[in-house]
């Protein structure tokens, strides 16, 4: 049927769901910087925000894809992936990763958005949906 998607396609939820994080993870750094840069804003409260930033935008992604992927941990693999796709971009900008100061714990705001994103999307709930009037399990 067109528009439905294979169950072979399922990984590909996961792909979306790292897309998606880092989409609102730096989409939400612009404006961070923006808010920064014009004054609305502290530089040191930055660092708070720039985290919770983190663990919302893993929790979305995460969302999106533990929806249509329940089989496999796709919310921490999709967090996993975006906080790895983040440090090879790091590395890869200033040519050297430092440990020290927040970056573990940007790190591990990713990690616990993807870990909420898991436990939320773990519902016991059967999501099959039926038109009304018509009975499960006939032809």
């Amino acid at each position: 049927m067109p528009g439905r998607e294979r169950e072979e396609g399922r990984p590909v939820w996961t792909v979306r769901g790292v897309s998606l994080t880092l989409a609102v993870y730096l989409m939400g750094t612009l404006a961070l910087a923006w808010a920064v840069t014009t004054g609305l804003w502290t530089e040191e409260r930055s660092v708070t925000a720039l985290a919770v930033l983190a663990v919302v935008s893993s929790f979305l992604g995460g969302r999106a894809a533990v929806r249509r992927c329940p089989q496999i941990p796709a919310a921490l693999l999709s967090a996993g992936l975006s906080a790895g796709i983040l440090v090879a971009a790091g590395a890869a900008v200033w040519k050297e990763i430092r440990w020290d100061g927040s970056g573990w714990i940007l790190l591990l705001c990713f990690l616990g958005g993807g870990i909420a994103a898991e436990a939320v999307g773990r519902g016991g709930r059967d999501r099959r949906r039926t038109r009304p009037g018509r009975a499960v399990g006939r032809a």
